[in-house]
């Protein structure tokens, strides 16, 4: 068992620490965690936001318990946040864990009317499993970003395209604003990436910094913010 001990001040910061049964259980470690076991790259995006905790596992003494543990540590939950957990550096069976509320999924209908996707699922007794926001590119560099993933129809009537058309224009979900960023390897199946529109700035400076050549954001190549919508926009037909 990992226990953290080190001198502590009114000014000192603390992480919360985890702790990984053999059983794949997670439960609170009754002591935290220093900021200063993080590296510099990690405490900068602590410092930026990040909600980040320490998780250490347990060494497995056979096959069963292995499977349990690592299954907790690719999809990891504790007190219903889910996080994405990276090796910290220079440990043995400790990890930084970063809360990831995931991408969220959201489907537009003929009639531009915007769907959960997850909640669709839940009501036929399936789960959806979002992708991790914090393992994208787009997450590592800007913490706390809010990306989403929106499905369109396939083949539209002109009147289906315009609605379809201007829901992505001006997509709202739970009053916020989002703007399209890009698209997945999937865009000629309809489906696109939208970031709240807090970060479009953010974004912006990061597209003109590789504006001349393509790059991978999120998972999906984008040539530059200002060409995205003008060229993704006729692959869909929208």
């Amino acid at each position: 068992m990992v226990s953290f001990v080190f001198s502590e001040t009114p000014m000192s910061k603390q992480l919360l620490h985890l702790t990984i049964e053999l059983d794949g259980s997670v439960r609170k470690a009754q002591d935290h965690a220093p900021l200063s076991v993080l590296d510099q790259q990690w405490q900068e995006r602590y410092e930026k936001g990040a909600e980040l905790a320490i998780i250490s596992a347990p060494a497995p003494e056979d096959d069963k318990q292995r499977k349990l543990v690592n299954k907790t540590i690719n999809r990891c939950m504790f007190n219903g946040q889910r996080y994405a957990l990276w090796p910290l550096s220079g440990e043995t069976n400790l990890y930084v864990g970063e809360v990831d509320p995931g991408v969220l999924m959201l489907r537009i209908d003929r009639n531009g009317k915007v769907h959960d996707q997850k909640k669709e699922a839940a009501a036929r007794g399936e789960r959806l499993t979002s992708p991790y926001a914090t393992r994208m590119l787009a997450g590592r560099l800007f913490p706390g970003i809010e990306l989403a993933l929106v499905q369109v129809p396939g083949r539209m009537t002109e009147i289906e395209e315009f609605s379809v058309r201007d829901t992505l224009a001006a997509l709202v979900w739970k009053g916020r604003r989002y703007r399209l960023v890009g698209a997945t390897g999937g865009a000629k199946d309809g489906k696109f990436y939208f970031a709240e529109e807090k970060w479009e700035t953010c974004l912006a400076r990061q597209y003109q910094r590789w504006q001349k050549q393509p790059f991978r954001i999120s998972g999906f190549w984008c040539p530059s913010a200002r060409k995205v919508s003008l060229k993704l926009m006729p692959e869909s037909r929208l």
